[in-house]
C-alpha cells in the first residue's frame, strides 16, 4: 500500500514539442510458473541433491529470439516497439499510403489534363 510520500509521481511523455502529456507509470510485470506437485513426485523428482545443480527446465514459452525474428519480424517489430508504438505506426502507415494513393491520383489528372489540352479531360467543350 502506497503512501502520500511513497506514490509514484505522473511522469511527462513527449517525442515532439507539441504531444506533451503526463502519465501514471506503469507497472512492472512479472511472468512467474509455479507448480505445485505431490510429496512423493517432488521425492522421486529432485531437483538437486546437495551442491548438485538442479535439472535443465524448458525454455519459457513465449519468450522472443533472434530465430522468432527471422521466423516472424513483424512479432519482433512488435514486441520491440511496444502496443501504443504499434498503433501509432499503423496510423502512420495508413495515413502515408492515403497521402500517395491522393498525389498519385492527382498527379495523373494533371498530366491528363496536360495531353489533352487547356479543357481538362475533354469535358469542357472548345469555347465557341
Amino acid at each position: 500500500m502506497y503512501t502520500n510520500l511513497d506514490a509514484p509521481k505522473p511522469v511527462r511523455v513527449s517525442c515532439l514539442p507539441c504531444c506533451n502529456k503526463t502519465m501514471e507509470p506503469t507497472p512492472a510485470l512479472l511472468m512467474c510458473d509455479v507448480q505445485v506437485v505431490p510429496t512423493e513426485w517432488a521425492e522421486s523428482h529432485p531437483c538437486g541433491e546437495g551442491r548438485d545443480a538442479p535439472h535443465p527446465l524448458p525454455e519459457p514459452a513465449g519468450r522472443v529470439s533472434w530465430q522468432t525474428a527471422l521466423k516472424d519480424p513483424v512479432l519482433l517489430i512488435k514486441v520491440l516497439l511496444g502496443p501504443q508504438k504499434v498503433v501509432m505506426c499503423k496510423w502512420l502507415c495508413g495515413c502515408t499510403c492515403f497521402l500517395l494513393l491522393a498525389v498519385a491520383v492527382f498527379g495523373l489528372l494533371f498530366f491528363l489534363s496536360q495531353i489533352t489540352g487547356a479543357s481538362g479531360l475533354g469535358l469542357i467543350g472548345p469555347a465557341s
